[in-house]
């Protein structure tokens, strides 16, 4: 029985952490619609004996995935092309490629493109006897979405209505609204200034209705996965569990890819639904969704190293095609100037004799200017040499702390924890001996040892948080959260992508953000405080930011305060970037970036 109590404490403590689980996870979006044949690649179909050869071979490297050759091609075919039709088919696979390779500012402007030759030639789209507004509906969502991604929602809003008012009842027609009642919802339950969960559940509602009769199991789990994101928000959840579950049952067996990445949330947004309903199978969603995570964390790294690397190809592709340009225009604006050359060489003639004539006196000045540049520049290197030492004994100074709190912490929780548990044990099986006629003192004694270990306990978490080192920066920082707030502050958190790291690295992170989180509580008599990490591009973000009553940041003051002068050392020696913008009664926002630090790989032979 005693044990059975343990197992039930430890699975309620190792849940604490999950606050706020459901709402920081980024809703899945479902497969792209397949649209008319042409639509895939080009805008509207064309006489053959009309379009360049490499269009044709453009087109084909698109579907290789071969983007960069794509690019390059295609820019040649734009540049070679007089037909309008071949220009707004051209335009429209450049806004194609750039999706693709998430470069969405510039996937705009070729969309725009295309929307702009496509109005502007309606008498050739109409002799060719195209299907108008099929392409429209395609190219409006296409905005529509690359805005959103973009964040810029009164753009992507505007194109989403330019969609619905097409008004189009065919299957693709209905697959591609879906997909836009999926991402409207998205917009009114997470974007802050346009939050509204009715607007959100009717339009995920719209969606649903629509893949209950054309869609496949992924899209249709998607979609009650997100409404059962808006049930959480209204803490209604029995009705969150009920659609978690329905969406876990949908992709039972299915092992694609993204179904395995979407059930991986869809375990952890049930494991913290279970936890607020007092359900301790909580643990076990939390320990699938766990190892879920890990087995596709080698392959996540495979696929965004590809997919720099295909970037990278299509920016320098980009750029050379802008570089031609660019030296084809020179070539033409020189061969328009030759008139000019004779007139320009006396110029500069009498250009450069007044330049030798002032080379003397310049370089009389500069003489003078370098002796004092030269005192500055040594004076600039020798405060750099004592800037970096103090750095450095600064960060030793913490390294040296997170060390003796770990040991101390470790050495409480794994030996005099164990000490007292063991002591309880024997009063236990001494309090058996007296038959019922147990003396008070061995009551007290007990009483004792038990606040003594709950006291032990605490200190071992104060001192290194045991949340952090059993499941990592995402739970810690959403318990430090749940911990902090309380009636007069609420703090919220947003992680994405945040997984293990280095123990050392995960550390470090953990006390800066406690630093921030209990300057909030001290100075900033703020009533709401966030705090944010977010993985990207092997760079770890933290963002901090509170409603306070703030400071001015530009004062030496206050930018030399002591927490943050260890904050701004630790920074630095781990290579990143620390920022601080701040206003009085204007609140203060910090940003750290940090280069990832990952933790080493264990075999077991």
């Amino acid at each position: 029985m005693i044990l059975k109590n343990k197992i039930i404490s430890t699975i309620i403590i190792t849940l604490i952490p999950l606050v706020s689980l459901f709402s920081n996870r980024v809703n899945y979006e479902s497969e792209e619609v397949e649209f008319p044949r042409s639509a895939s690649f080009t805008f509207f179909v064309i006489q053959k004996d009309s379009i360049s050869k490499e269009y044709y071979k453009a087109i084909d490297k698109f579907k290789r995935k071969e983007f960069s050759e794509a690019l390059e091609l295609s820019f040649v075919a734009l540049e070679k092309s007089n037909a309008q039709e071949e220009i707004i088919n051209v335009n429209y696979l450049i806004g194609n490629i750039f999706r693709k390779t998430n470069n969405h500012n510039r996937a705009i402007k070729y969309y725009l493109n295309t929307l702009e030759y496509f109005k502007n030639n309606a008498s050739i789209i109409q002799e060719n006897n195209l299907i108008n507004e099929d392409l429209l509906s395609n190219l409006y969502y296409r905005l529509a979405t690359e805005y959103q991604l973009n964040k810029n929602i009164d753009s992507s809003l505007f194109y989403y209505d330019k969609l619905f008012e097409l008004n189009l009842i065919n299957k693709k027609a209905s697959l591609l609204k879906s997909n836009a009642y999926n991402n409207l919802s998205a917009i009114y339950r997470d974007n802050s200034s346009l939050k509204d969960l009715t607007k959100a559940k009717f339009f995920i509602n719209k969606a649903l209705d629509i893949n209950k009769v054309f869609g496949e199991n992924l899209v249709l789990a998607s979609n009650y996965g997100n409404l059962a994101n808006i049930f959480m928000e209204e803490e209604n959840f029995n009705k969150a569990k009920s659609l978690y579950l329905k969406a876990i049952k949908l992709l039972e067996n299915d092992n694609r890819e993204e179904a395995v990445k979407y059930k991986e949330v869809l375990y952890d947004n049930i494991g913290w639904t279970l936890y607020n309903m007092k359900n301790y199978r909580a643990y076990e969603y939390l320990d699938k969704s766990v190892a879920i995570r890990d087995s596709i964390n080698d392959i996540g790294l495979r696929k965004a190293i590809k997919e720099i690397e295909t970037r990278n190809n299509v920016e320098l592709a980009t750029k050379d095609a802008e570089s031609k340009r660019i030296i084809a225009e020179k070539n033409e604006l020189q061969a328009n100037q030759t008139t000019w050359l004779v007139g320009i060489a006396g110029f500069a003639t009498i250009a450069l004799l007044l330049y030798l004539v002032n080379v003397y006196k310049l370089r009389q000045q500069k003489l003078k200017t370098q002796l004092s540049e030269n005192e500055l520049i040594q004076q600039k290197d020798i405060e750099k040499i004592k800037l970096e030492s103090q750095i450095k004994i600064l960060n030793a100074t913490l390294d040296g702390k997170e060390t003796e709190r770990k040991q101390i912490a470790e050495t409480l929780h794994d030996n005099v924890s164990a000490l007292l548990s063991s002591a309880n044990l024997h009063l236990q099986a001494s309090q058996k001996q007296f038959n019922g006629n147990i003396p008070v003192e061995l009551d007290k004694t007990q009483e004792i040892i038990k606040q003594a270990s709950q006291q032990i306990r605490d200190l071992s978490h104060n001192l290194v948080s045991s949340i952090l080192l059993k499941f990592g920066l995402e739970y810690a920082i959403k318990d430090t959260a749940d911990k902090f707030s309380n009636s007069e502050i609420s703090f919220f958190t947003k992680i994405e992508g945040v997984r293990r790291y280095d123990q050392s690295f995960e550390i470090k992170v953990y006390n800066m953000v406690q630093e921030f989180a209990n300057n909030i509580l001290k100075h900033s008599k703020a009533n709401e405080a966030f705090l944010s990490a977010k993985e990207e591009n092997g760079v770890l973000e933290i963002l901090v930011e509170d409603n306070g009553k703030g400071f001015n940041s530009e004062d030496p003051i206050n930018k030399d305060g002591i927490g943050l002068n260890q904050i701004n050392a630790r920074v630095k020696m781990l290579n990143g970037t620390f920022v601080i913008d701040s206003a009085e009664n204007e609140g203060t926002k910090i940003k750290i970036t940090l280069p990832i630090q990952e933790r080493k790989k264990t075999f077991i032979v």
